[in-house]
């Protein structure tokens, strides 16, 4: 009985822990205790070896069956990875005179001020609407709207 209760714990724990370290798994993982909580609970999972086994492969059907579906309803549980090319076509605008021989210019995309040089080189003056057209580090490259 106290086997089940530990499980159960264990279980809501990482459930709870999905919250603090995104990434869609860990949750599933949370789900399989909850299961050998119930199998030990009823009797059927006595052994710590039988507790073990059930509790790996229930987690792994979890995550197999289940991950893609969830990920959809729930995309911001996904950890996700920032790339240069997710800003490629968001628009914004000049913050300053921007050109392509300095990066005193600056632009706000995304609700965020970025380092912006013209990307033909051309000058764009303040308060002109602008669309990225590549990013390099903290630095995009702009062209007028």
């Amino acid at each position: 009985m106290i086997s089940a209760l530990y499980w159960l714990l264990t279980g809501l724990v990482m459930m709870v822990l999905e919250v603090f370290i995104p990434g869609l798994i860990i949750i599933f993982f949370g789900l399989g205790a909850i299961v050998v909580a119930g199998l030990t609970f009823l009797g059927i999972t006595t052994s710590l070896t039988s507790q073990l086994l059930v509790w790996v492969v229930s987690s792994l059907v979890f995550v197999l069956a289940l991950r893609r579906q969830t990920a959809k309803i729930f995309p911001a549980l996904e950890k996700k990875e920032e790339t240069a090319d997710d800003m490629v076509d968001e628009t914004g605008v000049t913050l300053g005179v921007v050109d392509g021989k300095n990066e005193s210019g600056r632009v706000r995309v995304q609700g965020t001020t970025w380092k912006a040089l013209s990307h033909t080189g051309e000058t764009i003056a303040e308060g002109v609407q602008i669309r990225v057209v590549r990013r390099e580090n903290l630095t995009v490259y702009v062209e007028p709207i």
